[in-house]
């Protein structure tokens, strides 16, 4: 059984989504995930110790003479500073490895946008197995276009066990890059589109993250309290709309809609 309880800084912490993908029968990989911004913020700046990762039971001898014994973690922290132009920020977690037993490819469509000035896009992502001698089709592609920032990632090798942030070469197990993206989206754009190759080494994303400049509204609405009658079609609905996770300002008379199921009934109630 996966080990799903690990310590941070000496905290328990249980994962909150667990992950699965098998390349064969034998060869079956997983991941998890777990919000640990309340240590993160409390702790700030300073050293983190991850302990209690024991991957011994579930790494036998297969893996090893096959080569495909790793595992790893890692903390992705979204930070704000007002001395940088408001930026929206996509964080894409999971874990589907390419290539399958379906394709040789994966497709991440990011809606929602609202581009606005494409200086500074930026795309990053964390993956595990990457190394340099295998090299086929290995590419990571921005709305169709290849990107790349040779030497340290070429364009049909981008999982190569390198790390952009620190230069590094030599990372065997994963691969953590950051790329400049702002040639491959435009002013206006309302997507993008990322897809990530291989075929031939074994690729299992984890994490892609994307920076763009959008400026969207984002209303939320919190239901605080529904009463109403027995058989009686009225009900009263206390409620609160909140525009926090935004990069604009929410519009005034903006429809917000609440459905409610009844007996297999729907209605829409629109306030």
């Amino acid at each position: 059984m996966a080990i799903f309880e690990v310590k941070l800084n000496n905290q328990i912490i249980q994962s909150q989504r667990t992950f699965q993908f098998n390349i064969t029968p034998v060869f079956s990989y997983f991941g998890a995930f777990a919000d640990v911004t309340n240590i993160v913020a409390n702790t700030g700046n300073g050293q983190y110790t991850f302990s209690d990762f024991d991957l011994t039971q579930q790494i036998n001898t297969g893996y090893c003479s096959g080569r495909v014994n790793f595992g790893g973690w890692s903390i992705i922290i979204v930070y704000e500073d007002q001395s940088l132009p408001l930026n929206q920020v996509n964080i894409y977690d999971g874990f589907q490895g390419v290539p399958n037993s379906n394709s040789s490819f994966i497709q991440i469509n990011l809606s929602n946008l609202n581009v606005i000035d494409n200086q500074g896009a930026k795309i990053g992502f964390l993956a595990w197995e990457g190394d340099k001698g295998l090299a086929l089709n290995e590419t990571l592609r921005i709305n169709g276009n290849i990107i790349s920032n040779p030497p340290l990632n070429p364009p049909t090798n981008a999982f190569n066990g390198t790390n952009s942030f620190t230069g590094d070469s030599n990372f065997y197990n994963m691969d953590l890059d950051v790329y400049n993206i702002q040639n491959n989206i435009n002013i206006g754009d309302d997507s993008a589109l990322i897809e990530l190759t291989s075929s031939s080494d074994i690729i299992v994303i984890n994490n892609v993250v994307t920076v763009l400049n959008s400026e969207l509204p984002e209303p939320s609405p919190e239901i605080t309290n529904i009463s109403g009658e027995c058989n009686s079609r009225e009900i009263e609905v206390d409620y609160t709309i909140y525009n926090t996770n935004a990069t604009d300002f929410l519009p005034a008379n903006t429809l917000i809609s609440f459905f409610l199921l009844m007996d297999n009934l729907s209605i829409k109630l629109r306030l």
